[in-house]
């Protein structure tokens, strides 16, 4: 049995075949590594990255952007895990790779988790993520602040009175003045 597992929702499998990585939107929500016996394809636990607030026993770090994790990537590479969140973090996780034994690990500081600013939910991003491909973590975080600040900035948004999140929020702070 291995911990972080509940509610296990979306997956990944390493290019060699060796790694597994599971997403849970169960609470702790978490993601999950195994390491995979290429012969028998028996699971073993390597370790767990738990949501930061959120205990479990088995899950020895804490991380952060992965309420309700939706999808999960490898990179090109191999060299990196992306989780795509939904519910109240409304992000990306980022989370390195050691090769050799499928451990992950949150990056550090802003690079480890890119959310939503704020004006309004982050709609289509699973969808949007899933229609590029990215070499690299640190240019999907650039084309997804991108995406944000396109959609925050200049998208019209019908319950807005066709206004960008951003240019509503101006005019609600000039009403109040």
């Amino acid at each position: 049995m291995a911990a972080g597992l509940h509610g296990a929702r979306t997956i990944a499998v390493s290019a060699d075949g060796k790694h597994v990585y599971v997403g849970g939107v169960l609470p702790p929500q978490s993601v999950v590594a195994l390491a995979r016996d290429a012969t028998t394809g028996a699971l073993s636990f390597v370790n767990c990255i738990v949501e930061n607030g959120l205990a479990s026993a088995g899950c020895s770090a804490v991380g952060r952007g992965m309420i309700g994790p939706t999808s999960l990537a490898l990179s090109a590479d191999d060299l990196s895990v992306s989780v795509a969140s939904s519910s109240t973090s409304d992000g990306m996780a980022a989370f390195s790779r050691d090769v050799s034994t499928g451990a992950v690990t949150q990056i550090a500081g802003t690079g480890g988790c890119v959310t939503e600013s704020g004006f309004d939910h982050f709609g289509g991003k699973e969808e949007w993520v899933w229609q590029h491909s990215f070499p690299r973590f640190v240019e999907a975080r650039r084309a997804v602040r991108r995406w944000i600040g396109w959609y925050n900035d200049r998208h019209p948004h019908q319950a807005l009175g066709y206004l960008s999140p951003r240019q509503y929020r101006a005019s609600q702070l000039q009403r109040v003045a």
